[in-house]
């Protein structure tokens, strides 16, 4: 399997260069087509006895399918030119890259570690439980705009004033999007839980609220971050991380006593601690007031507490035999009083949001 690590750092480099061009197109045919070709491959090869090889060949040619495709549609060769400036700007900032990546690991599962060590095996797979619902929803929800992020802001790099305006408005929209979905699932949790788990996990569904909670908070320090590193400021965005650990171990080491929901809702703390650092740091760099930002979420937010609270007032006054009818009426009820705030209140958001973003004004 040596030679999937080689192929995978081979394929990064004209993944790097689609990202960049948005050319999200082409990495869905490459991977339609590496997938369904390696996938055949390798249900053929264990169909005809080849056993565990078969997921072998199946990774190897799968990976050497998507290496090829990409090279193709990417439509770039290199060079045997090299810059010695270059390649030491580029290690630099590698460096600090990794760094940050590293301190947000520890950073990221310094609860769960604080879980395992003080409170033991059984509350430990409760809060997993949980962080893996977060987790999995963080994944559908903020992955694809985490990918979108860094390329779009990266092309404005140069220039403060567009950069300001492509930060606000991608605020503005993912929070459009988002703040409905985490507000949402922390309303409905016992919901969520009881469906995927069952009535005996119910001591994860506080978990997941405050986790949810807390992951909204990511989708803004997403673009935080994404700015500080289009600056070309990966020392400052490490510091930041820095605090970030150091805050959640604190933070943590002090709820851990009142067990997992004390820790969860340490992480929901720590997350709305560090954000407005980050975010008055993002609008030194960006010559932007706070004030911009925060005016950026108040549709979300606004939108997002009515919604909150019909769904509240809908679980307190009506039960219902059925989980799935309930959850089907919560999430539709949530839909349409979201929907119709924004469509009463906030018109033009809306039809920004549906038509890409165009129509937002640039502050």
């Amino acid at each position: 399997m040596v030679a999937s690590t080689v192929i995978l750092g081979l394929s990064t480099v004209y993944e790097a260069i689609l990202v960049r061009k948005l050319e999200f197109r082409s990495l869905a045919v490459r991977s339609i087509i590496s997938i369904a070709i390696g996938g055949a491959s390798g249900l053929y090869l264990a169909m005809n006895g080849y056993g565990i090889w078969s997921l072998v060949w199946q990774q190897l040619l799968q990976q050497g399918l998507s290496l090829v495709t990409i090279m193709i549609l990417a439509n770039w060769r290199p060079s045997l030119a090299f810059d010695r400036k270059d390649f030491i700007r580029i290690v630099r900032f590698a460096a600090h890259v990794s760094l940050n990546s590293l301190i947000g690991f520890i950073g990221y599962q310094a609860d769960t570690m604080a879980v395992a060590y003080f409170l033991g095996p059984r509350s430990t797979g409760l809060f997993n439980s949980a962080k893996r619902i977060g987790t999995a929803l963080n994944q559908v929800v903020l992955k694809p705009l985490e990918r979108v992020a860094l390329p779009t802001l990266v092309q404005f790099g140069g220039d403060p004033g567009k950069l300001r305006s492509a930060y606000l408005r991608a605020l503005r929209i993912t929070a459009l999007g988002t703040a409905p979905v985490f507000l949402g699932v922390a309303l409905i949790s016992d919901d969520i839980v009881d469906l995927l788990l069952g009535t005996e996990w119910s001591g994860v569904a506080p978990v997941l609220s405050a986790l949810a909670i807390s992951f909204f908070g990511s989708t803004v320090m997403q673009y935080n971050s994404a700015v500080i590193m289009v600056s070309r400021q990966p020392k400052l965005q490490s510091m930041v991380n820095l605090v970030f650990v150091f805050v959640s171990l604190v933070l943590i080491l002090v709820s851990v006593r009142y067990g997992i929901i004390g820790v969860a809702f340490a992480v929901v703390i720590r997350s709305f601690l560090i954000l407005p650092v980050q975010t008055f740091l993002v609008s030194r760099i960006i010559k932007c007031s706070l004030r911009d930002v925060l005016l950026s979420l108040v549709p979300a937010f606004s939108a997002s507490t009515v919604m909150g609270v019909g769904i509240f007032l809908l679980s307190w006054k009506v039960s219902f035999s059925s989980l799935i009818i309930g959850m089907s009426v919560k999430i539709g009820l949530g839909f349409a009083i979201y929907a119709g705030t924004l469509l009463l209140i906030f018109r033009d958001e809306v039809f920004s949001l549906a038509s890409g973003g165009s129509k937002l004004p640039l502050r």
